[in-house]
């Protein structure tokens, strides 16, 4: 949609053809400006020749006059020329800026596209490196988890190297331990046998010692045997000795071997898984030095991009905030093709021409051009005006001259009348009789009552003369003006109700003719308004003849635009604004109204007043 009307405005003012028109403007300025300064040098020199004109006497005004109205005359030509090309620039520039839309709105939005622009492109850069950096973070991460696999995996192969190092040992140990004890067994069972023999050799011994005792007892030769004896017990009770000493010895030995190999057993163990824990100790103290330090950075870089992220997203919030709002009002301005068809709508309404209708199949007139047909339209109708009023002038001033004429006549006629009736009352006792009853009989005489003019004079007076000397004569021209007043009378009352009768059919036809102006014009209004929304209709083809007219003249040509302005503007006011509007217009709504609220100010600050009065006191 926003591109749609880019294109229509671009479209729009390149069909208006500012350059050229900025030229014409131009040069028409000049021209102004000059017409302008000669016009100013001319109304000085006529205000000039106007003092002096008022100064001269009436027989050198006479004489001065002439050329004193040609300096008006050419005055008002410049004047004109002015106007004329005022009004024609006037029309050039409303026919090539009137369908130009308003370009302070579109720069806005594109101004605020532009900086939204640069704004989103620097928010994706910046969500570009941050996606960089937390790629490598995740990569980090990545090695950091590998890094730790392969400690957990170097941590198991040590333990199993442990392991197996120690199972190795152990059944190293085990068997030299084995070997070890069945030395031992050996030598101790070799032991014990010489200690069986060596006991059966003791046995043997003393059984023999016995036996040589008592026969030495028995025998004389006592001293020889025990000697011999003695001798083989000592050899023996020695190699005891020694094979005690021996087997003591191979026992010390046998506890210092198995001390041994359980003290080898364990240092070899001890000392190679010492090697190894150590080993691994270090290792691992420096996979987790590795581990915190890379911890804390991916920290740092976490918080880091936190940061970043939720700059970037309060950024994309705020431009996607901004861009609802454009998107809001670019739906606001979704109407455009409607507002257009109703605007064209109010222009062929407002600015709708007579149109034959061979006219039919023509191109539509532009707005400047239907201005410029119903200024023609009004100015001839303003001269055809201008020449009726001139003509109802001429009338009046001949209908006010024939008045005061027959004003003038009137005069005449009461004071003939009334030199008559003089003339009348001055007649004899006899006369006077038959004058004072037809005074009586008739009263005094109207002006419309006589027939006399100014040349009657010598007549009545005449009949006057001849009055005092026979009454019989008076009498006779006293019934001969009875009758023609009478007559006159009569007549005047029959013409006065002719023309009340004429004046009230005249009054209760215009009345009905307005009346049927109204209805036409109100039924011409429907059917233009219908037939605008009409497809196989064109409200040109409507022809009422002088209901056209008539509607036309009466319509106000910016009413509905400005009716559809306000109510666009209203609809286009937030919840807030709108309450504020409507209480503000019901406010101002009446005088009733207006009072209420005054007095609701005034009360509110009496209240106010005595509160804070009070807790001043208080």
């Amino acid at each position: 949609m926003q591109e749609s009307v880019l294109l229509s405005a671009k479209e729009s003012w390149k069909n208006a053809n500012f350059t050229e028109l900025q030229r014409e403007m131009d040069s028409v300025a000049i021209e102004l400006a000059n017409v302008q300064k000669n016009s100013l040098e001319e109304r000085k020199e006529i205000a000039s020749k106007t003092k002096d004109f008022r100064k001269l006497e009436d027989d050198q005004k006479l004489l001065e006059i002439k050329a004193l109205l040609k300096r008006y005359q050419t005055g008002i030509d410049s004047l004109t020329r002015r106007a004329k090309n005022s009004e024609a620039l006037f029309a050039k520039v409303y026919e090539a800026l009137g369908d130009v839309p308003d370009p302070f709105p579109i720069l806005e939005s594109l101004s605020d596209y532009n900086s939204t622009q640069d704004e989103l492109e620097s928010i994706r850069s910046k969500y570009a490196a941050s996606q960089v950096e937390l790629s490598q973070a995740k990569d980090a991460q990545k090695e950091l988890e590998a890094l730790k696999q392969q400690m957990r995996k170097q941590a198991e192969q040590y333990e199993a190297k442990i392991r197996k190092a120690v199972k190795d040992t152990r059944k190293e140990c085990e068997s030299e331990y084995a070997k070890q004890e069945a030395m031992h067994k050996d030598a101790e069972a070799e032991a014990a046998h010489q200690i069986e023999e060596l006991k059966q050799k003791l046995q043997t011994v003393q059984l023999s010692q016995i036996e040589q005792s008592i026969q030495l007892s028995q025998k004389s030769d006592a001293s020889e045997s025990k000697l011999t004896s003695m001798e083989g017990f000592n050899t023996l009770m020695t190699d005891l000795e020694k094979a005690s000493q021996k087997i003591a010895k191979l026992q010390q030995e046998n506890e210092e071997l198995k001390q041994r190999s359980a003290i080898a057993q364990d240092s070899n163990a001890d000392a190679e898984s010492s090697s190894r824990v150590h080993f691994l100790e270090t290792e691992n103290d420096e996979l987790t030095q590795r581990l915190h330090e890379q911890l804390q950075h991916n920290e740092k870089a976490k918080a880091e991009y936190g940061a970043e992220l939720e700059k970037i997203t309060s950024l994309l919030q705020e431009q996607e905030a901004s861009i609802q709002e454009l998107q809001a009002q670019v739906n606001q301005c979704a109407d455009y093709e409607e507002v257009k068809r109703e605007l064209q709508v109010f222009k062929e309404v407002e600015f709708g021409t007579e149109e034959s209708k061979n006219e039919k199949s023509a191109e539509p007139l532009s707005l400047e051009a239907r201005l410029m047909q119903k200024e023609r339209r009004m100015a001839s109708e303003l001269a055809t005006y201008r020449q009726q009023a001139a003509e109802l002038q001429m009338k009046c001033a001949q209908y006010s001259s024939r008045v005061e004429q027959l004003e003038e006549k009137s005069s005449r006629h009461k004071k003939i009348i009334e030199e008559l009736e003089n003339e009348l009352r001055s007649v004899d006792v006899e006369s006077g009789s038959v004058v004072n009853f037809a005074h009586s009989q008739y009263g005094r005489s109207s002006p419309t009552s006589t027939i006399l003019n100014g040349g009657n004079t010598s007549i009545i007076s005449g009949h006057t003369m001849s009055v005092t000397g026979n009454a019989e004569s008076t009498v006779g021209i006293m019934d001969i003006i009875k009758k023609q007043r009478d007559r006159f009378r009569n007549s005047n009352m029959e013409l006065l109700k002719q023309v009340n009768s004429l004046q009230s059919e005249n009054s209760k036809l215009q009345e009905e003719i307005e009346e049927m102006k109204r209805t036409t014009t109100s039924l011409y209004e429907q059917a233009r308004y219908k037939a605008s929304y009409r497809q196989y209709m064109n409200p040109s083809d409507l022809e009422l003849g002088n209901a056209n007219q008539s509607y036309e003249t009466k319509i106000s040509p910016y009413s509905n635009f400005r009716s559809k302005e306000m109510e666009r503007a209203y609809s286009r006011m937030g919840p807030l604004e709108r309450v504020v509007y409507s209480l503000v217009k019901l406010v101002l709504l009446n005088k009733a109204t207006r009072l209420m609220f005054l007095s609701y100010l005034l009360g509110l600050h009496v209240v106010t007043m005595l509160s804070l009065a009070n807790s001043f006191s208080a």
